[in-house]
């Protein structure tokens, strides 16, 4: 009876701290704006590769990855 009332505090705090405590609004904020921008530059690719205006390629020059 400890040992599940234990668990289920644990996972209780578990949901209630999240993933996303462990950075400031101002990383949030900055993590917003550099996928934004970074979806733009794709959404140009894709339309330059509709209108045939660029090579065809499956491959990005933009880094998919963000980096802090």
């Amino acid at each position: 009876m400890k040992g599940t009332l234990i668990a289920a505090i644990l996972c209780v705090v578990g949901f209630l701290v999240g993933c996303t405590m462990s950075e400031s609004a101002d990383e949030h904020n900055r993590r917003l704006r550099q996928q934004a921008a970074l979806q733009m530059r794709m959404l140009v690719e894709d339309v330059d590769a509709v209108l045939l205006l660029d090579r065809s390629s499956s491959l990005t020059d933009w880094h998919t990855r963000i980096s802090k």
